[in-house]
């Protein structure tokens, strides 16, 4: 069993589910929009490409808000059509991000 599953659910919702001990079965997940995944996808990849910035570092995007406050977590609330943020918010390991970021799926 791989350490990470990625779903996507009714074609709008993600499901992230990151297997601590894969032969155990027990896991913790997180759903967020597809296009929250794919903005944190295109974020990690271009953070870890051209090298992580000092801390604590945000961005905004259209439909979401990132903050890193240490190199590993990352803090995302989506937003609504007016750049307020919904009620939507998740604590993201990297290594979670990480293993989006490289998920065929989710590369623009």
């Amino acid at each position: 069993m791989k350490k990470f599953a990625v779903e996507i659910i009714k074609g709008s919702i993600v499901e992230i589910r990151y297997f601590n001990r894969p032969s155990h079965g027990t896991y913790r997940s997180w759903k967020l929009s597809v296009q929250a995944v794919h903005d944190l996808a295109r974020i990690w990849r271009r953070l870890s490409l051209n090298g992580f910035p000092p801390m604590p570092y945000s961005e905004t995007t259209c439909r979401c808000a990132y903050e890193m406050f240490v190199g590993n977590t990352i803090y995302l609330r989506e937003l609504d059509g007016y750049g307020r943020p919904t009620m939507i918010g998740a604590n993201i390991p990297a290594t979670v991000a990480e293993a989006v970021s490289v998920d065929s799926r989710f590369i623009d």
